[in-house]
């Protein structure tokens, strides 16, 4: 008869520590009242046990104030020290993890600092590109002990316009700008950002040439630009920019038309008004003269001043005028 008969075939290797920006430091505020905790990650067969030293000297497992853990997992396995009370002045510090197990051991450092702006991420790399659209990727750094967010700032050689697109999610470290041009280099530059501020403040960003695929829109000059020289600007922005200045312009022109007609408009008025008094003016005096003419004088003590004399000769006035204007028809 023939036997059967299975095994299984472990295979032991030393302790392999992780890496990352997120386990070599741990940003805290530093003021005696939240806990921090650093984590160390190895893998390795048989199990690994862990070790801490703080600025080279060993942690003792039973201090209340530096709690340690481990977690197996498999060939993955975690451990954790947790510092009650963080102080700036007494925990601020290189913290080492020691892993090791029979085939071997391996060691990292983790740094305990206080929160703050991001570092600046890292290997800005070109992932694809089209006409249309590029596509990079990037190696977050530490994120200052606080959420952080991305941000790609992108601009066409020679056109002094720069624009930006925040990244989707925020935490994704590759991303897309779309809405290019074909056959145009742009530099493209990636930034990190938190509640504190932006890693820009710390120096230069990572910046990265790309050349978009197919041929330019426009053979002369850069399709982003109208002219040339220093006072040059991006099409999307000289189109809305030069409507603004017409518009202001319309309408100073016409606010300037209406001050003038308005103007006009009083002094004509007025000359109608000065012309029909000089007018009446004379024709009363033209009435009191043919009215002495045609009758007796009489001594200057005669003549009345009262209200009725005046309505009376108003009306003769008015009669004189109205057979005079039949006479000269």
């Amino acid at each position: 008869p023939t036997l059967t008969t299975s095994a299984q075939l472990i295979v032991e290797f030393e302790p392999q520590l992780h890496g990352g920006v997120d386990l070599a430091k741990v940003g805290v505020t530093g003021d005696g009242t939240s806990p921090a905790t650093l984590t160390c990650k190895a893998e390795g067969i048989p199990d690994v046990e862990f070790s801490w030293a703080r600025n080279g000297v060993t942690l003792e497992p039973g201090n209340p104030r530096f709690a340690q853990s481990i977690v197996h997992e498999g060939a993955l396995h975690t451990a954790s020290l947790t510092i009650a009370n963080a102080s700036a002045r007494l925990d601020f510090a290189t913290y080492t993890c020691t892993a090791r197990n029979r085939r071997g051991v391996d060691t990292t450092d983790v740094r305990l600092v206080r929160i703050g702006k991001p570092d600046p991420p890292s290997d800005l790399s070109l992932v694809r590109k089209s006409q249309n659209s590029i596509t990079l990727a990037w190696n977050p750094g530490f994120n200052g002990g606080l959420e952080q967010s991305f941000r790609i700032r992108y601009a066409a050689q020679g056109s002094p316009a720069t624009l930006h697109a925040d990244v989707y999610p925020a935490h994704a470290t590759i991303f897309t700008v779309t809405g290019l041009h074909p056959g145009t280099t742009y530099n493209l530059s990636v930034s990190a950002h938190n509640s504190l501020g932006s890693s820009e403040t710390l120096g230069e960003s990572l910046t990265l040439s790309v050349t978009t695929s197919g041929h330019p829109a426009f053979p002369t000059g850069s399709p982003h630009e109208l002219g040339t020289g220093p006072l040059s600007l991006p099409l999307p922005i000289l189109i809305p920019v030069s409507t603004l200045i017409l518009s202001l312009l319309l309408l100073n022109i016409g606010i300037l038309a209406g001050i003038v007609w308005k103007m006009r408009a009083g002094r004509q008025t007025e000359i109608k008004a000065r012309e029909s008094k000089s007018f009446q003016g004379f024709e009363l005096n033209e009435y009191a003269e043919d009215t002495r003419d045609a009758s007796p004088r009489k001594p200057s003590h005669a003549i009345p001043q009262q209200s009725a004399a005046s309505s009376e000769s108003y009306r003769n006035y008015s009669a004189y005028r109205f057979e005079r204007g039949r006479s000269d028809r």
